[in-house]
């Protein structure tokens, strides 16, 4: 029974040209006259698998029944929705097109080619297109220690952050004579509590006055028992200021919550532009999470897990010729 064949009709007119390489493997399958779906295993950035939509030339049926060259889509729109999961390159992606991934590749009857962008002239298949995005947890120890260091891997981008001292110190005083004095010192500034008794004072006696002597450092807060004086942070900047040979870090939020802010201020603060990278990444932090959010439509991959994103577009109005 004749069949009327229509130009671009994906069971009929369309072919997969090949696929690259031993490690790569690609079929078509499910086509009909409103679609088709191709399939692959690909191990390798470069491999690829080649769809032809129509061709000119009908290498594959007998010539009694083959149609004939024709290059005339005069009034003909090409007009299809692409879905692609996992790993393919996405036809967004700021990178080199090195193999047509983001192009609909045209040869016309004279031999010249053309290119036409895909991402240009598609339009959002659906309403909900998200970007890809994970949430991350900074667990650390309850008081992380000197040189303690945490980083978050993005492709082969590090953000790290790695603590420069302790939140807690001391410092430890015992029974002295008069006259004499003792101190403690933050930073360049000395604070000393001068001993008069006669007779001398006990460790308690020292070390409160030490306390007292720098009750209004700014940065530091003081206090005293016994004959220890004990110091911690009274800001949360993330420095760190050397107490008396003690690298003291002046973060007073939870570790855990500094770090992740002090991460997420890296990773926007970061010129993805300079660095080449399929994505750049936004990242948002709330307490110890991290929400990191491709700034373009795909996939990210941190720490080892990789999220991937079902993408979707709809084509309309490209007219291969």
């Amino acid at each position: 029974m004749p069949e009327r064949i229509q130009k671009l009709q994906p069971d009929r007119t369309l072919y997969l040209r090949g696929f690259d390489s031993f490690a790569a493997a690609a079929s078509i399958h499910d086509a009909s006259p409103a679609g088709f779906n191709i399939s692959g295993t690909f191990r390798d950035p470069a491999d690829f698998a080649v769809a032809v939509l129509y061709d000119a030339d009908n290498f594959f049926e007998h010539p009694s029944i083959k149609y004939l060259p024709d290059f005339n889509f005069t009034g003909l729109t090409l007009d299809f929705s692409l879905n692609y999961t996992d790993s393919v390159q996405p036809i967004d992606s700021p990178l080199y097109n090195w193999i047509d991934w983001a192009t609909l590749d045209v040869i016309r009857a004279d031999n010249s080619t053309a290119k036409i962008p895909l991402w240009d002239n598609a339009m959002l298949g659906d309403a909900s297109f998200p970007a890809a995005c994970a949430t991350l947890e900074v667990v650390s120890p309850t008081e992380p220690e000197l040189n303690d260091e945490i980083s978050l891997w993005h492709e082969n981008l590090a953000f790290s952050y790695t603590v420069p001292g302790g939140r807690f110190g001391s410092a430890t005083y015992s029974w002295q004579d008069a006259p004499s004095s003792a101190s403690i010192t933050v930073g360049s500034t000395t604070y000393t509590y001068r001993i008069t008794t006669k007779g001398g004072e006990p460790a308690a006696i020292v070390a409160a006055g030490v306390a007292s002597a720098a009750l209004g450092d700014p940065l530091v807060s003081f206090s005293a028992e016994g004959g220890i004086v004990t110091f911690a942070p009274k800001v949360n900047t993330g420095a760190v200021v050397n107490v008396s040979g003690y690298l003291l870090w002046l973060v007073t939020d939870s570790p855990s919550s500094f770090i992740a802010a002090d991460l997420t201020k890296q990773i926007n603060a970061f010129n993805w532009t300079a660095a080449n990278t399929l994505y750049g990444l936004v990242a948002t932090n709330n307490g110890s999470s991290i929400t990191l959010t491709a700034a373009r439509y795909g996939s990210v991959a941190v720490t080892g897990t990789s999220v991937a994103w079902s993408a979707g577009a709809k084509f309309s109005g490209l007219v291969p010729g």
